[in-house]
Parts: C-alpha cells; sequence; structure tokens
C-alpha cells in the first residue's frame, strides 16, 4: 500500500499533472527566432526541428548526413511554409567541426536542441576493456563535446538577450547501461552537467533541461515499432517535451519511459536492478543495437554516395 500510494504521488501523479492540468509551456516568445538541433537529419533530432517549427521558430538543421537533412528540410517547408530553415553539415567525431557554427552566428538563435549523441557505434554489447581507446574517445566527443562546443558557441548570445532555452538528451542507459562502453556514464555527467547550467544561468532568463529516454522508434533501433510503453514515437518524446519545458530539470517526457525511470532509480534494490540489466541487455537490447548499426549503415552509405559526386 506504501509503494503504492508512493508510486501515484510521484511518477503517475506528475503524468496527470503534467497531461491534464498544468498549461502547456509558452513559446509564443521565441516565435520568428532560430533553434538549433543538432543530430536532425533522423529520429528524435528530426521531429524536434518539426515540433519547433510547428510552434513558430526558424530552424537551424545540423548533422553530416546531407540528402537526409535536404529530405527534413523538404518536410518543415510542406508543413510550415512560413518558416525559414538553414542547414550545416558537419561530423562531430571531426576535429574542428565546430568552425561550421560561425555560419550562424549572425542569427538570433535562442533555442538549443543537443541531440546528437550515439552508444556502441559498432551496434554490439561488448566489456569495457573489448572497445578500442578510439571508440571510447569518440563516444565522449559525441554525448560530451559536441554539447561543449555548442553552448560555448551560443551561451554568450543567450546571455546577451537575457534569453534562452537549452533541451540536452540524456538516456535511462546511465542507470541500465551494460557492456556499453562510456555511453551510460557519459549520459550521466550529462544530466548533472544540466542541473548546474541550469543554476548558473537562471539570472541570465536561460533554462537547460535534460531528457531521460528508453527506446524510441528510430534508426538508432532499427525503427523498432512504438508500443505505447517501452517504446514511444518520437513524436511523443517531443511533444511533451516542449509543452512540459520549464517544470522539471531532469525527467522523462514519455510517460513510459517516467515509470521505468522511476522504477528503476527508487522502488527496486539494487541487486534486483542489476540481475534485471544483465536479463534484458543480453536479450533484447542488444538485437535492437544491430538492427539499428544496419539501418544505420544503410543511411550512411547514402552520404557516400553524395560524397562520391562531389
Amino acid at each position: 500500500m506504501v509503494v503504492l500510494v508512493y508510486m501515484l504521488s510521484s511518477t503517475i501523479g506528475y503524468s496527470l499533472l503534467y497531461r491534464f492540468v498544468l498549461p502547456s509551456a509558452d513559446w509564443s516568445a521565441f516565435q520568428g527566432e532560430w533553434a538549433f538541433v543538432s543530430g536532425s537529419s533522423y529520429g528524435i533530432g528530426a521531429q524536434f526541428a518539426e515540433s519547433l517549427a510547428k510552434r513558430g521558430l526558424n530552424i537551424i538543421l545540423c548533422a553530416r548526413t546531407e540528402h537526409k537533412l535536404l529530405e527534413i528540410e523538404k518536410n518543415i517547408k510542406n508543413l510550415y511554409p512560413h518558416i525559414q530553415t538553414k542547414i550545416l553539415l558537419a561530423d562531430v567525431l571531426q576535429d574542428g567541426w565546430e568552425s561550421v557554427l560561425d555560419e550562424v552566428s549572425h542569427l538570433n538563435v535562442s533555442v538549443i536542441v543537443n541531440n546528437v549523441g550515439g552508444g556502441n557505434l559498432d551496434g554490439t554489447l561488448k566489456y569495457y576493456h573489448e572497445f578500442s581507446e578510439e571508440h571510447h574517445a569518440n563516444i565522449l566527443k559525441l554525448n560530451l563535446f559536441s554539447v561543449q562546443k555548442v553552448l560555448s558557441k551560443f551561451l554568450p548570445k543567450l546571455i546577451q538577450r537575457h534569453k534562452g532555452r537549452i533541451i540536452n538528451i540524456s538516456s535511462m542507459a546511465y542507470l541500465l547501461g551494460y557492456k556499453m562502453s562510456l555511453y551510460g556514464p557519459s549520459k550521466g555527467f550529462v544530466n548533472t552537467w544540466t542541473e548546474q547550467l541550469n543554476t548558473e544561468y537562471e539570472d541570465f532568463g536561460i533554462q537547460a533541461e535534460v531528457l531521460m529516454l528508453g527506446e524510441v522508434s528510430t534508426p538508432a533501433i532499427g525503427n523498432k515499432p512504438a508500443d505505447g510503453f517501452m517504446v514511444a514515437r518520437p513524436s511523443q518524446v517531443t511533444e511533451k517535451a516542449l509543452d512540459m519545458f520549464g517544470y522539471q530539470i531532469v525527467y522523462a517526457p514519455f510517460w513510459g519511459h517516467a515509470f521505468v525511470h522511476w522504477a528503476c532509480s527508487t522502488l527496486l534494490p539494487h541487486s534486483v536492478l542489476r540481475f534485471s540489466i544483465r536479463l534484458i541487455f543480453a536479450s533484447k537490447i542488444g538485437e535492437d543495437l544491430r538492427m539499428g548499426h544496419q539501418v544505420i549503415q544503410k543511411i550512411r552509405q547514402g552520404e557516400g554516395k553524395e560524397k562520391e559526386q562531389l
């Protein structure tokens, strides 16, 4: 009974409060300004670009795969003809990639979505010592240094205008990571860093939040179908995240992920959680990663053809 009451007062209670009681976040003050979205060639990043355009923001699409960015840009223009777009080609694994951000230094960027990231880049589960040093370094480039370089470029402008919203993307792998190199720890760092950013810059009119995500139906997990509980649609994440902006700093916008996060961080004893992690990753997550790796490789084959034509 105590557990049930606590559950209702926390995860489910918050979910009901955000969905049916509290008003959605107001984005009207940001209409006509620019949002920067990294990793926006597909999946959650592409959906964030569309959801922000829906709210009247112009969109800077940033990723490494040009033909996918052009598809996303075309879709946004078809849906919202009045929205302006800008494409930046960048591979965050390459040194000096951040220089491309200078191309948009003249734009009034007020919203930042740091979506680019990655885990097991070869699609396999392995022990930490079995990954190469290059792999570990690339995980940090994707999940930490990409965020650092984007914020270093844009924060001074946000401070100058005394206005800004930052959305960082994290993962429940910081709790559930198993045989995933530095992916889980790097996401845990993003959580703590976002809380610090929010505290440091709230006096400058800047808010920072980080989204705790489980599985989302994207190429990263082989476009696994959404099931309404464990696997979310990208729009279920982005729409709720934008509607809930300002209510929490570290949270899961999709209700199913919120429930799992609460259970793993609060309800389950550590020994049970550890056993569950090993079982789930061995039987389920590993296959999702392999499928995701295959899908992403096909996307990048298209990228390779683009380069051959240049």
